[in-house]
């Protein structure tokens, strides 16, 4: 029988503590492993999401990420690298519809002739020739530039 209170031994403490770190340790195995299912599984429409939702989809898997470390347990390696995942399938969708939305411009824009004052004109043919010598003579344009040899405006070199 014991009478004074009955504490528990240091071993016991640290039996309890290893204990407890692994249950921690596996629920957040558990749920970081559900998590990085479910963003795969939504990829396609997080591809779609606007700036700014991405950001708050990050923003609360880091706050998980972080409680979970807080209390000591570690984060799967998988966790981060599906947000990394996610990440770079919204870039390359944005990229895909800024190139896609770039030519459909280009492909609408209207070009029309117009003219150009002469000294304009002396000025393109001028750097129209020096790209010419510099790269040399084009094949089947050995007399294309020969009448380009028309001097800048002075205060213009």
């Amino acid at each position: 029988m014991c009478w004074l209170p009955c504490l528990p031994q240091r071993s016991q403490l640290a039996a309890v503590r290893k204990d407890t770190a692994g249950a921690l340790q596996q629920v957040v195995d558990v749920g970081q492993d559900r998590w990085v299912k479910l963003v795969a599984a939504r990829t396609n429409a997080h591809m779609r999401l606007k700036l700014y939702e991405l950001r708050q989809l990050l923003d609360l898997s880091e706050a998980a990420a972080a409680r979970a470390e807080q209390k000591g347990a570690k984060p799967l390696p998988s966790y981060r690298m599906a947000l990394q995942a996610q990440c770079k399938a919204f870039l390359d969708n944005m990229h895909s519809r800024s190139v896609m939305q770039l030519q459909h411009l280009l492909e609408s824009e209207q070009w029309v002739v117009v003219e150009v004052p002469a000294s304009f004109q002396q000025i393109v043919d001028r750097l129209v020739a020096r790209c010419d010598d510099s790269l040399g003579p084009a094949p089947g344009a050995a007399g294309a530039a020969a009448g380009t040899t028309a001097e800048l405006p002075p205060g213009i070199r």
